[in-house]
């Protein structure tokens, strides 16, 4: 008799309800915030400004990460 295929456990379906909870979070709070912006230019002037911190925040784990393997 064949082995049957490995199955998901009760941690990764969580984990996975998790990821897709959180990933569409995002397109909720952008059209929300869209919708309560004063001009679109201020909407992605928010946009923008929060890349530029995430990139910094990225950028800073990076280097920690290279100079504590």
């Amino acid at each position: 008799m064949t082995k049957s295929p490995q199955k998901l456990n009760l941690f990764s379906l969580t984990m996975i309800c998790i990821g897709f909870v959180i990933g569409m979070g995002i397109f909720r709070a952008a059209a929300t915030s869209a919708k309560d912006a004063i001009s679109p230019s201020v909407y992605f002037s928010a946009w923008f400004i929060g890349g530029i911190v995430a990139l910094c925040g990225a950028l800073t784990y990076a280097e920690i990460g290279s100079r504590y393997p």
